[in-house]
């Protein structure tokens, strides 16, 4: 179908809208505005058709895509299926979807270590069975969790457990409320981040 100038766009709209020339004029005006902001991406309109700037050569009678022009110089290609139906926005609002970057697995557990602290020659038992039980120190494998599990994301995705320091032993390494903290690494951009809960 040959594209048709702002003239025969505003009569078309006008009459299949049954608004005023005036108003789509308006909407017009306001639509060129976000495409010229958008027009590097393309702009689709559903039951319309493609919206394209282009523009002559000098030299040439080739139409060549061109940024920056005012609303006069736009054309609208309408489809065939123009004001029928909607099937062709809905396509590319599926196409869209498809580019959306999918959210990537998270890895498997490190294998799991745990670490053996000797007690400070000084340390003393507390009477508490929280606090007199054997530290639990260890890289990899699965968090204890003390509270409900919170596993930090990243990348779209859960990080991958590192290593959990008990803060309740010895005693003087204990601090405000802290029990475990928990440490996570990102396998895909290498961020880290700490967790710390409570008994």
């Amino acid at each position: 179908m040959e594209p048709i100038n702002k003239s025969e766009l505003t009569a078309l709209l006008a009459d299949k809208t049954r608004l005023s020339a005036q108003d789509i004029s308006r909407v017009l005006k306001t639509l060129g505005e976000v495409l010229s902001e958008n027009m590097h991406r393309g702009v689709s309109l559903p039951g319309v058709g493609e919206m394209k700037r282009l523009r002559r050569s000098q030299n040439t009678e080739q139409a060549q895509h061109q940024a920056n022009e005012h609303l006069h110089d736009i054309t609208v290609v309408l489809p065939d299926s123009a004001f029928e139906d909607k099937v062709a926005w809905n396509v590319a609002a599926a196409e869209f979807g498809q580019w959306l970057p999918k959210d990537p697995e998270p890895g498997a557990p490190l294998d799991e270590h745990k670490l053996v602290v000797e007690a400070p020659t000084n340390s003393v038992p507390t009477n508490t069975p929280e606090m007199d039980a054997p530290p639990r120190f260890k890289v990899g494998g699965t968090p204890d969790w003390l509270e409900s599990p919170d596993i930090p994301r990243c990348c779209g995705t859960g990080m991958t457990f590192y290593a959990q320091l008990d803060t309740s032993f010895p005693p003087d390494f204990t601090f405000w409320d802290c029990a475990m903290i928990y440490i996570f690494v990102c396998n895909f951009c290498g961020s880290h981040a700490t967790k710390v809960q409570s008994y």
